[in-house]
């Protein structure tokens, strides 16, 4: 018996062993896949970046659902590091505490409500209409729901220069809370143009669950992940996004395990973006055009491919600032987030 369980390498006993061996697993991060336009000119690509990120313990003492249920005397040290994150970090950017609390909320603390919400809903009642029939109760019901996400940071500013870091170092050195992390963001290259074709990313929310398969532990969203919100970047979201990979070590530190990654696939478009950019100079040019303030609309089609070569929607957008202005934007009048 004794030799059968040392050496029966099928034995449910060998089996428990190197089980109980396995020590780290660490995923391996992917890379999403550019956009390009026909000549290969790069539209939309991933770049590393520094940022300024929150621990949601402390982002959530921020928002007034958090106190239904807890009493303000047992954090009061970490309310106090959150006045002092967001008095000194109003300072830093030169903005009021305000616009850093609403920062705060529509980045953080609301994304992770509605996925505690809509967890509570699809797990239990996916039949029913949450709102309707449980109005009243859903609330106490995504209280009960457990994040991945309320157990990490958040970013709250991006460091795009080497000086900002510096700053931001000497700014936040002796407070509790907030770090420098490095991190990976989404470049648009040309800014505006063709801003509602090409779209942008913003951090998943529940209606992005759906798009893979929840039980692939590399394929599903985690904390800090994001997804396309609009446009291509929304409409190739399974073909841009990619596969993590991981590796496994046991106890002893040796490598046991290796699943490689697969990088998110880049997608070319029809579009001349030199071409496309003309255009849409031309026609906000107030010497040439006298309509040039209001809401225009011009595509130029290749009659013998069918290849649209141009596809030219104003008042655009800036696609690297999309994401934090994305409420003046929705408020606009003259609704420059329609295509």
């Amino acid at each position: 018996r004794l030799g059968y369980m040392q050496l029966g390498l099928s034995s449910a006993w060998h089996r428990q062993v190197e089980k109980f061996r396995t020590g780290t697993r660490k995923q391996l991060p992917t890379l999403r896949g550019r956009i390009l336009d026909r000549a290969g000119r790069v539209l939309a690509c991933d770049e590393a970046e520094f940022t300024l990120s929150i621990d949601y313990s402390i982002a959530r003492l921020a928002d007034d659902r958090f106190w239904l249920n807890h009493n303000r005397d047992d954090y009061a040290d970490d309310l106090r590091k959150l006045q002092k994150i967001i008095f000194t970090l109003a300072q830093f950017e030169t903005v009021t505490v305000d616009e850093i609390i609403k920062r705060i909320a529509g980045e953080i603390n609301n994304p992770i409500w509605n996925m505690r919400l809509y967890l509570a809903w699809k797990r239990k009642y996916p039949d029913k209409d949450f709102d309707k029939t449980f109005a009243d109760e859903r609330m106490a019901m995504a209280m009960k729901v457990d994040l991945a996400e309320m157990h990490r940071r958040h970013p709250l500013l991006r460091l795009r220069k080497d000086d900002d870091v510096l700053a931001a170092q000497l700014a936040f050195i002796n407070i509790d809370g907030i770090q420098i992390v490095p991190e990976v963001v989404r470049v648009y290259p040309y800014g505006s143009v063709a801003s509602q074709l090409i779209g942008w990313v913003r951090p998943f929310d529940s209606r992005d669950i759906e798009l893979f398969d929840k039980d692939d532990e590399l394929q599903r969203y985690q904390p800090g992940d994001t997804a396309g919100f609009c446009g291509v970047e929304y409409i190739c979201e399974t073909i841009l996004r990619g596969r993590r990979g991981r590796v496994v070590y046991n106890l002893d530190k040796e490598l046991i395990g290796r699943t490689e990654r697969d990088f998110g696939e880049d997608v070319g478009l029809t579009i001349d973006m030199e071409l496309q950019k003309k255009i849409e100079n031309m026609l906000t040019n107030r010497n040439i055009n006298s309509n040039w303030n209001n809401p225009t609309a011009a595509v130029v089609i290749d009659v013998n491919s069918a290849d649209v070569l141009a596809f030219v929607s104003l008042p655009d957008f800036n696609l690297n600032t999309a994401r934090s202005e994305d409420g003046r934007l929705a408020a606009d009048p003259n609704r420059p987030l329609i295509n």
